[in-house]
């Protein structure tokens, strides 16, 4: 007796699950009722995505649907891009569901284009060659499938059947779909009924590729918000998409979603100033470029409050003493005091064991300047402390006065735009640039 393989049983129903998928993956708001992401923001540029999937798959695509005669069945639940998934998981009801491999994933999206291909160039059959190159663009990895997609654009003015599949709004949608991207397939027991799947996994984004070097800078120093952008193309993909953003109790964020393509708003609303946001984008064109942006400040009450007062506290000193003070008196031991007292404070501000890496990179640069503060503090002390000449005492104790200064001051801007966020978190409908 001759033994069905399962290989051989994902290679047979490879043809019928691509033509269902596309019926599935071309009318997605009639049957996934709705998306919810979370986004979790772990570090600057590190995300844990978690997507709930809510579905009911159409009675009549079920034969289709099926591997082998008692199942599973295969949902295409999401389009995902071609790079490696870090510590994935897919789950129903806390248990833990399969998914199609690349292997047997690979041949169903090349179904899916062959088949949209087809129809596009309907009545006239698909030539062998075109379908050669539709096929190895679907199953490629990601710099094979840019190369191959190049060939076939390239190949287009002289081959009319090609440049009718690129033209047609359905195939030429999913030949770029699959070409930068695949298919994420669920493996289920029992088709029928509603069923909610939620897969998740981490995001490592691509950051400071649109800002300019003077707003990096001034995103480190506290000046402006930490902007992440990450996109979202599942909200095109439903009925109804709902994203949640997650950032520490040390921070508050603002965030919506847009279009990229027209720059047009895609959320309901714009949430401000919460360290937990909620959004909800409604019938997504599937043609949309949807992004989810949000712009992170530090909440005035933390580390701003505490850095800024610090280093005014210990450029005052400075100041007063530089100006004012008797630095050759013996009472000048009071004010090495005080300023020893000021570093002590500043180690209490920045020593925070087991604090979010999320937050400890946005306070890096506050922090930083809290160090040039305390340095300078320090020295100037010292100079008192060692008994140094006058000329010597003099050209430490005025730097370090001055740098004190321009750090404060920076500390200063970062504070008060940490104080605008507090009352524009108290006045929600108070509109500010970022």
């Amino acid at each position: 007796m001759h033994a069905t393989w399962p290989d051989e049983q994902y290679a047979q129903a490879a043809w019928p699950v691509a033509l269902a998928s596309l019926q599935l993956l071309s009318e997605e708001s009639r049957w996934i009722h709705r998306r919810v992401e979370t986004v979790d923001l772990l570090a600057q540029e590190l995300v844990r995505r978690q997507v709930s999937v809510d579905f009911t798959l159409p009675e009549a695509l079920l034969a289709d649907l099926r591997i082998g005669a008692g199942g599973p069945w295969c949902v295409p639940i999401a389009i995902l891009e071609k790079r490696p998934l870090r510590n994935f998981d897919l789950r129903e009801h806390d248990e833990w569901q399969p998914i199609l491999g690349a292997s047997a994933g690979g041949p169903i999206a090349a179904g899916i284009i062959t088949a949209a291909a087809q129809l596009a160039c309907a009545p006239d059959p698909l030539d062998p060659e075109v379908a050669s190159l539709l096929e190895l663009i679907a199953r490629s990895d990601l710099d094979a499938a840019r190369a191959a997609m190049i060939q076939l654009r390239g190949r287009a003015e002289h081959t009319p059947q090609i440049a009718t599949i690129l033209a047609d709004d359905t195939s030429g949608y999913f030949l770029a779909t699959f070409a930068e991207s695949y298919m994420l397939v669920a493996l289920l027991g029992e088709p029928r009924g509603r069923h909610i799947l939620k897969y998740a996994y981490d995001d490592h984004l691509r950051l400071g590729g649109r800002a300019s070097r003077a707003r990096r800078l001034a995103r480190r120093l506290g000046w402006s918000p930490f902007v992440v952008d990450v996109a979202v193309p599942t909200a095109a993909h439903a009925a109804s998409y709902h994203a949640e953003v997650i950032v520490p109790e040390e921070l508050r964020l603002d965030a919506w979603i847009v279009d990229t393509r027209t720059d047009e708003l895609l959320s309901t609303d714009i949430e401000r100033a919460v360290d937990r946001a909620s959004l909800h984008a409604p019938r997504v064109a599937l043609d949309a470029e949807p992004l989810l942006v949000t712009a992170i400040y530090p909440e005035r009450a933390d580390l701003p409050t505490l850095a800024f007062a610090t280093s005014a506290v210990t450029t005052l000193l400075l100041l007063i003493g530089a100006a004012l003070g008797d630095l050759g008196s013996p009472t000048a031991g009071s004010a090495v005091a005080l300023l020893l007292a000021g570093s002590v404070l500043f180690a209490t501000t920045v020593a925070r064991s087991g604090e979010h890496r999320l937050v400890r990179g946005i306070f890096a640069g506050p922090r930083w300047l809290l160090s040039i503060v305390a340095v300078a503090a320090l020295a100037a002390a010292a100079s008192v402390a060692f008994g140094a000449q006058d000329g010597v005492r003099d050209a430490i104790w005025y730097p370090a006065g001055a740098l004190s200064l321009l750090a404060c001051l920076s500390l200063a801007v970062g504070f008060f735009r940490a104080a605008s966020l507090t009352r524009r978190q108290m006045h929600p409908g108070a509109e500010e640039d970022l």
